[in-house]
């Protein structure tokens, strides 16, 4: 029985980057997965042909071409809706799975029932220079620290894949009465999961290095507006503290700056963490 699936979303991607992100999918130490691929521009002709010669190679690579560009919640919950493993592991299309990322959280997960998704600490890298720029480690634990930020790395979680039938899966949908529809689907599905009760936890050791391209930052203040926004579509579900009502009037303040300046603080702050840890 097939136990992993990873899934993997491709746009613009090069395939430079998708050689070496996929390679670490097939150099991990646990070998039962599939991988699915969603090529959600099908313009990216070099991108189709690449993954095409991979899937005849290796009959655990399938592939699915959109005819329009879909998004990546909605590409991510097509794939988990016709995934053959049990676990649902995330493998970002620019991103490097270390070795033995799968096994340790398919054991995590074997030897935690009760656990429905892990993820792992990130290993922050420029794209540009291959400079590892901080480690940023994630609470063990998922509680209230959800109600100030994401609670865990999106590109390393691994989940169970009947999570998603029982408690929901990407948005794909929601508009903010701005007009601007939502960025982070990854935190909102978590907000959703830890009101219903999931359980998440975090592996404290990073086990994926997560490429940043630091002369690209135009999405850092959207997506700081769109975890605003979700933050407030769920609080009446959420215990919010004194502390969380600072800290969500803070990231307000925060969200008019210009995006390089939200991307530096964000970088200095994880840095400073990072030593102080």
């Amino acid at each position: 029985m097939m136990r992993v699936s990873a899934i993997m979303s491709i746009y613009k991607e090069p395939v430079q980057l998708l050689e070496r992100s996929i390679n670490s999918v097939l150099n991990q130490t646990y070998q039962n997965w599939e991988l699915l691929v969603t090529i959600d521009n099908p313009g990216n002709f070099e991108a189709i042909s690449y993954i095409e010669g991979l899937s005849k190679l290796d009959s655990r690579i399938s592939y699915v071409v959109n005819q329009k560009n879909l998004g990546l919640g909605a590409c991510k919950n097509n794939a988990i809706k016709i995934a053959n493993g049990e676990f649902i592991a995330s493998q970002d299309a620019d991103d490097i799975s270390l070795p033995n990322r799968f096994q340790k959280q398919v054991n995590f997960l074997d030897n935690n029932p009760e656990v429905a998704m892990v993820g792992t600490a990130l290993i922050y890298r420029d794209l540009e220079s291959q400079a590892n720029i901080f480690t940023r480690i994630f609470p063990r634990i998922i509680d209230t620290e959800i109600n100030k930020r994401t609670p865990c790395g999106h590109p390393s979680i691994m989940a169970r894949k009947d999570t998603f039938f029982k408690f929901g899966f990407y948005d794909t949908i929601t508009v903010f009465a701005n007009g601007e529809q939502a960025f982070c689907e990854d935190y909102d599905l978590w907000l959703r999961w830890y009101i219903a009760k999931v359980k998440i936890v975090n592996i404290e050791e990073p086990l994926i290095i997560y490429m940043r391209d630091l002369t690209k930052v135009g999405k850092a203040k959207a997506a700081l507006k769109s975890v605003i926004s979700i933050k407030k579509k769920y609080l009446p579900q959420l215990s919010f503290s004194i502390s969380d009502y600072l800290y969500l009037y803070g990231q307000q303040i925060f969200s008019m700056m210009p995006s390089s300046m939200i991307s530096k603080l964000f970088f200095i702050s994880n840095k400073l963490k990072e030593k102080i840890s």
